[in-house]
């Protein structure tokens, strides 16, 4: 069992037992994909041009399949299929190279068939191949329903199945909201920025944006901080999210934030205001307040 990390960090191993469970975490032979390890062989490249290289395990398997789930991305449209191989099993220059299509101003959550991220994506894993999935659709409440087989066949109805569940149409931007991320989608920052491009599209200049993000493994993402506080291009990823949340970071729509006390000084930095007291700071606003509960698992 190959765990696709992409570039993000291990987290503690509680939380992979919790994932994979006691048993298999005990009987089976668990590798941790480390994109930085130099590791990843060559398999292709890309009509993009991006020259892919996978971890040695699953290049070297007879036969592979991908377990997953199925949620909006604002990088690729959507997570699952394809993403367990690009990012998931690839080392870190095949997928910054994929990333680099996050720049475009097009690219947003749901945003699919023409998007050059999820289109990379897809070569890659046929080049593999990614011969089956098991991907799952969840919501709050559980499992919704489980897709399994070809991997573009098995993403396309997931697709239209997690646009029915999590699309939603807006009226008009608002001022005040009040937003969780919803599951586990605020288990870092990485993970919380989802919540912020939702909670973005759709407040209008000005507005004012109370967010619950516990992040227990932290920020994780000190590239992002660092380019917020010198301006200086340390990740372009990071830049290419800061410049897409600029109404935010540039304190044009003011994020109050609460989360868990280790947190706080980190997200200072970011710009955002800390708020011991959701309670009170949500009394204290005008109304009308719009409530996301699942900010991150929205499409609009």
């Amino acid at each position: 069992i190959v765990v696709a990390f992409g570039t993000h960090n291990v987290p503690p191993e509680e939380y992979l037992i919790e994932k994979l469970g006691k048993e298999v975490w005990k009987e089976e032979k668990i590798i941790l994909h480390d994109a930085f390890s130099g590791e990843c062989e060559y398999i292709g490249t890309t009509s993009f041009g991006n020259r892919v290289y996978v971890n040695r395990w699953v290049k070297r398997a007879s036969f592979r399949i991908g377990c997953g789930s199925i949620f909006a991305s604002e990088i690729a449209g959507f997570t699952g299929g394809g993403k367990i191989v690009l990012p998931g099993v690839s080392c870190v220059e095949t997928i910054e190279y994929n990333h680099a299509f996050f720049e475009r101003p097009e690219i947003k959550a749901g945003y699919w068939e023409e998007n050059p991220v999820a289109r990379d994506i897809v070569e890659a894993a046929r080049m593999l191949p990614l011969e089956w999935v098991i991907d799952m659709i969840l919501t709050p409440d559980g499992v919704v329903d489980i897709l399994y087989g070809d991997f573009e066949e098995a993403h396309r109805r997931g697709r239209e199945m997690v646009l029915d569940i999590y699309g939603v149409r807006m009226e008009k931007k608002v001022k005040y909201a009040v937003a969780g991320c919803g599951m586990t989608e605020d288990v870092d920052f990485i993970q919380t920025t989802k919540a912020l491009f939702f909670l973005n599209h759709v407040t209008r200049e000005g507005a004012e944006i109370l967010l619950f993000a516990a992040c227990p493994l932290g920020i994780n993402w000190e590239e992002l901080i660092e380019a917020i506080e010198t301006g200086k291009a340390t990740e372009r990823f990071a830049c290419a999210v800061i410049h897409k949340l600029s109404s935010i970071f540039k304190g044009r729509k003011k994020i109050y934030i609460h989360s868990l006390p280790e947190n706080r000084e980190e997200f200072e930095r970011m710009g955002f205001t800390w708020v011991d007291d959701p309670v009170d700071f949500y009394l204290s606003l005008p109304s009308p307040i719009y409530i996301f509960p699942n900010s991150a698992l929205l499409i609009p």
